[in-house]
């Protein structure tokens, strides 16, 4: 008898369970965001190479070293110190026989970018360019998930007026972006757009 009142009241409490969880109401509303970030340091790569003679073309040999030191001179024309072209690891030709050697300067203001741009010789060459993204602010990220939330609030007020239901609390938050836009890779953009997703579970309730 005993065991026959315990299932009795086992079955009783899963069919109020199953009744409670039919008659909760919720939505999962998406929150979107997005910021460009404009990279604030350009890189250019540069190979310099020694000079092979060529006699059909009437050119003399120039060592590595000499044409390193024409380099110099001419970013220095530029406004540009020997202390600031660092050695760069770049992937090189598998054929080239010459002597070849990589570096990179940094710089900020347009003008100098146009001047390294055109800069070219027989000895040396722009290889390529990069885009930094230094001294990111961290508080864009707090205001890219602050901004995403209203978007889901936004979003779910909006789909209870037409449902002519009433937004309740909030019952759970996801934020899988956080983390994404404190620090950026190094592009061959000089902009990149990040966007920021959270996805919020609001309380459905009647008016």
């Amino acid at each position: 008898m005993n065991k026959l009142i315990a299932s009795f009241i086992v079955l009783l409490l899963m069919v109020s369970t199953i009744n409670a969880q039919s008659t909760e109401r919720f939505i999962r509303i998406i929150g979107n965001s997005d910021h460009t970030y404009v990279a604030n340091v350009t890189r250019v790569y540069f190979t310099v190479n020694e000079i092979a003679p060529n006699e059909y073309k009437k050119i003399s040999y120039k060592p590595l070293e000499t044409v390193y030191d024409e380099f110099v001179i001419s970013l220095s024309e530029l406004g540009i110190s020997k202390r600031q072209i660092m050695p760069a690891k770049l992937e090189a030709y598998r054929y080239n026989k010459t002597k070849t050697k990589n570096y990179f300067v940094d710089v900020k203001d347009q003008k100098t970018l146009e001047g390294l741009s055109g800069l070219q010789s027989d000895g040396f060459k722009v290889k390529s360019v990069q885009y930094l993204y230094a001294n990111i602010d961290e508080n864009i990220e707090n205001e890219l998930s602050l901004n995403a939330i209203k978007d889901a609030k936004r979003k779910a007020e909006r789909l209870c007026t037409e449902l002519d239901m009433k937004l309740g609390k909030i019952l759970n938050i996801e934020d899988r972006s956080s983390g994404c836009c404190t620090s950026i890779d190094p592009s061959n953009k000089p902009e990149t757009n990040k966007k920021y997703k959270i996805t919020i579970t609001f309380e459905l309730l009647d008016k």
